[in-house]
């Protein structure tokens, strides 16, 4: 039977130091004119990484309208006030400079401005959207794990109802993702570790997806092997430029990768915990990486041993699916130690939450995706590891 998939990287790439003062010249290829709407949060503003954006926006003709009202997990109230923003200002051209949440409003800002209705109306495929993104989208990531710079959907949180929710469009990504190293200098190691463990997530989920194909594999597979071989040495040293261009690489890879393939158990768990004890995503995805490893070992034995491998641990040849998995989930556990990923403990999540947090992550359409899907035992087995 021949192989039939789909692939889409939806982004036209610039990559390298500088960059980012190229944006002007490249909006004059979309938009010849106007008001372009610049999304970022306070403090982008207050550090000033903007101000070469802005600049290189000028000198090419555009006025700059700046929305700095980006908040974590990209609440659907800030999109809503976005969207308002934009027509008001009657803009050509949308730049976004931020994490996940900044790139992920500025989507929902840019499809709903051609779009009737609320943003949450097209959630979950409640609905599809009628019109195409028209303005021209360009995003400058300032973490090297968010990978939505190369995807056509976001994630949205719906504060009353304690929940995100998930967007897509076939067009919905953006048009130009400048990834230039300057962005992520000053990122403390952290954030630093935390943003690049959700990339890895990203690789690792598609990796092991239960529909993969040549281009999504070896997309993702590469961004594994720069994450685990760079993500020590830039937390080591957070001077070392090197280490972050290759982990900001990867990050855009691991995006590129699961765009149309997809993602699973370890996103919808993380998704879960995140909206219900308000914990940031990169954090709640890298607390269940060693969970994605456990779960999907009996099924695929051979891409959990390449994974291993690619940690640099060497595997015996007669081992079980099942004890494949834990070799390789306790490496990814003490991956986390090394770079001071917390216990739920520590984070002073209440372990009464399981039976919520249970039910989100089984109704997440995320998880359909695996080989393995979640049941409520193992999650709860999990659970009682991360106390």
């Amino acid at each position: 039977m021949s192989k039939q998939f789909i692939f889409s990287a939806p982004s036209y790439v610039v990559f390298g130091d500088g960059a980012r003062m190229q944006t002007g010249a490249h909006m004059r290829k979309w938009a010849k004119s106007g008001t372009v709407m610049l999304i970022c949060d306070k403090t982008i503003v207050q550090l000033g990484m903007d101000d070469a954006v802005i600049t290189s926006l000028e000198e090419a003709g555009f006025s700059v309208a700046v929305f700095d009202k980006v908040e974590p997990e990209a609440p659907v109230e800030i999109v809503r006030q976005g969207v308002t923003f934009a027509r008001e200002a009657g803009i050509s051209g949308i730049v976004v400079i931020g994490g996940g949440s900044a790139i992920d409003i500025g989507k929902a800002v840019a499809l709903m401005l051609e779009n009737d209705g609320d943003i949450i109306d097209y959630c979950h495929a409640q609905e599809s959207f009628q019109n195409r993104r028209r303005v021209p989208l360009f995003v400058l990531p300032t973490t090297c794990g968010t990978g939505s710079e190369m995807t056509d959907g976001g994630v949205i949180f719906d504060r009353e109802a304690q929940y995100k929710w998930g967007f897509w469009d076939a067009f919905g990504g953006p048009d130009l993702a400048i990834i230039d190293v300057y962005m992520i200098k000053r990122m403390p190691t952290k954030l630093l570790a935390s943003t690049s463990l959700d990339a890895l997530a990203h690789a690792i989920e598609c990796y092991t997806n239960k529909a993969p194909n040549p281009m999504s594999d070896a997309m993702s597979r590469e961004a594994i092997r720069l994450i685990l071989q760079n993500l020590p040495t830039a937390y080591a040293d957070p001077d070392n430029t090197e280490a972050r261009e290759n982990l900001f690489a990867a990050s855009t890879m691991a995006g590129m990768a699961f765009n149309r393939t997809g993602i699973h158990v370890g996103h919808s768990a993380g998704q879960a915990l995140g909206a219900l004890a308000h914990l940031p995503h990169g954090l709640t995805c890298a607390l269940f990486l060693p969970y994605v490893i456990e779960t999907q070992a009996p099924a695929l034995p051979d891409r959990i041993r390449e994974i291993g491998e690619m940690a640099g641990l060497t595997l015996p040849d007669d081992v079980s699916g099942p004890v494949l998995g834990t070799l390789v989930g306790d490496a990814f556990r003490q991956l986390n130690a090394s770079l001071c990923i917390p216990s739920l403990a520590e984070l002073d999540v209440d372990y009464a939450l399981f039976d919520k947090f249970a039910e989100y992550t089984m109704n997440e359409p995320f998880q359909n995706s695996a080989p393995v899907p979640s049941t409520v035992e193992n999650l709860r087995a999990y659970w009682d590891s991360l106390f």
